[in-house]
């Protein structure tokens, strides 16, 4: 059965893709390799628009099952060619997939991202996307020209995982979103400590890949995720009372959370008194009690800027805290590498690249109210800030520095302690 159904989705992806592309060399690269399907330019429709099942037009068509009926140019040496390396894309892509090969899965989900994509190959393309036990029952071939094929989107988180792929394309397609959303409602059942690790996950997909300031279902997608994140990451992993792998102090008579915290840098835990005041709910670091207890984690601090999605993490080990949206360096101006925080700068003044010097509230400083320093053998100058342009946030317009709403930057500045690792990527 398994052999029947991989024969109907080579049949019918090669049979779609030729009847909705052709034979136009447009499909074809220079080195007589085929493009990305999914990188090709769409049409005016919007992602968004679920095409209409319709039935399999190469059954109720024998045109369609066989171009050169329908168009006997394509019987010309060239074009054959042509034809063929498509085959031989589409067939690799559908062996790839049979194999569970996960960037086969996400290859797929670009190309289904495409608003034009035929019904018939979108569809056969879904079902190469099923876990082996998965595939549907095959039906009986006069069955099937009356039946249009309709996707079933998978309940079992298990599978929704899978099926998402390993980076953000999944943001893309109206079923995508579908199993993300999914995917966080079986979530919402679980406790906090089962549910934090497999919303990194999602998050972290969330942030591998592009995202478009234009992106506005995308944008949304990501920020229903981080409110729901947010609410379990506070109610968890800053819980004062859950010490797991982390280390607690007792405030005594006279302590400070400064105090506080730099008895645990002697311990070789890296925190300030802000981190604290996160980590420990600590509204007004000026009432803290003594006997009340505060923690520090025992695992590293640091923050993640994926360039591509436009979006910055920061991680307790390996659970994300908070995730931001952010602006970046014009004309990809920020370098992907690590710095370091060398040193936080509250109202500070900025020291433009002509040699002028604007302090802070200047109408001409570009840095908002905190200035995280960044450090690098390599690269000077670079930091996280404010921005007076909220707008540029989620594009790439700045000198390279990081720009953060303001409210962003103000935690970031309290949670980030110096020494902390900031590492910039730029995955697909």
């Amino acid at each position: 059965m398994r052999q029947f159904v991989f024969a109907l989705l080579i049949a019918g992806i090669v049979v779609g893709g030729y009847w909705w592309y052709g034979a136009s060399p447009a499909n074809a690269s220079d080195s007589g390799e085929l493009v990305d399907l999914g990188t090709m330019q769409q049409s005016p429709r919007s992602a968004d628009q679920k095409p209409q099942p319709l039935a399999n037009p190469a059954l109720a068509n024998p045109a369609l099952a066989n171009p050169a009926l329908a168009n006997p140019a394509l019987a010309s040496p060239a074009l054959a060619s042509e034809a063929s390396l498509l085959e031989q894309a589409l067939v690799k892509l559908s062996v790839r997939l049979a194999a569970n090969e996960p960037a086969a899965r996400d290859e797929a989900q670009r190309i289904l991202a495409r608003a034009d994509l035929p019904t018939d190959l979108r569809a056969r393309l879904q079902n190469g996307l099923l876990q082996p036990g998965e595939s549907p029952q095959p039906q009986p071939v006069e069955v099937a020209a009356k039946l249009a094929v309709v996707e079933v989107l998978p309940n079992d988180l298990p599978t929704i995982l899978v099926r998402l792929g390993k980076n953000n394309a999944f943001l893309h397609t109206v079923d995508g979103r579908e199993l993300a959303r999914r995917a966080l409602l079986l979530t919402a059942s679980m406790s906090d400590e089962q549910a934090i690790p497999i919303m990194t996950d999602l998050l972290e997909r969330c942030m591998r890949g592009p995202i478009q300031k234009q992106d506005t279902t995308a944008h949304e997608a990501v920020d229903q995720l981080i409110a729901q994140y947010r609410i379990r990451a506070d109610r968890y992993i800053c819980d004062p009372a859950n010490l797991a792998r982390a280390r607690s102090l007792t405030v005594g008579n006279g302590d400070s959370l400064q105090a506080i915290a730099a008895r645990f840098r002697k311990e070789g835990l890296q925190v300030e008194d802000g981190t604290l005041a996160v980590l420990n709910r600590i509204h007004n670091p000026n009432a803290i009690q003594i006997g009340q207890r505060v923690k520090a984690p025992v695992d590293p601090i640091f923050a993640v800027l994926e360039k591509r999605s436009f979006l910055l993490g920061v991680y307790v080990g390996d659970l994300l805290l908070r995730v931001y949206w952010v602006g970046h360096g014009e004309n990809d101006k920020t370098p992907v590498t690590e710095f370091t925080v060398a040193d936080k700068i509250a109202n500070p003044p900025w020291y433009a690249p002509d040699g002028q010097v604007f302090a802070y509230g200047d109408p001409k400083n570009i840095l908002g109210k905190y200035f995280i320093k960044f450090s690098n053998p390599s690269y000077s100058g670079f930091g996280a800030h404010g921005t007076p342009m909220p707008e540029t946030i989620g594009t790439m317009s700045s000198m390279g520095c990081i720009r953060m709403y303001d409210k962003d930057i103000e935690e970031l500045y309290k949670l980030l302690p110096r020494k902390a690792k900031v590492l910039v990527r730029d995955s697909d």
